[in-house]
């Protein structure tokens, strides 16, 4: 926030591709704030990075203060944990 605190959220992040139409879905959320994002492209890294947009928009709003890479460096966390869908 704002105010130099750090506040931890879950993210819930799943990663669907359509082998018919060549699409990826991307669905990021925090649940905790009511952040949701969902994008269809047929580029995954474009489809991650346009999600990672709307977070960062959506936080923004919030009065929180992060860029795309944060958001993309909390994506790729939780794909190395496991923790994805």
């Amino acid at each position: 926030m704002s105010d130099g605190t750090c506040d931890t959220f879950d993210l819930k992040v799943r990663i669907v591709g359509d082998e018919n139409i060549g699409t990826f879905e991307v669905y990021v959320e925090m649940p905790e704030i009511g952040i949701k994002a969902e994008t269809l492209d047929v580029d995954l890294r474009r489809g991650l990075n346009k999600a990672a947009d709307i977070v960062v928009r959506q936080l923004a709003n919030m009065g929180y203060t992060v860029t795309r890479q944060d958001v993309l460096d909390s994506i790729s966390e939780a794909v190395t944990r496991g923790l994805i869908q």
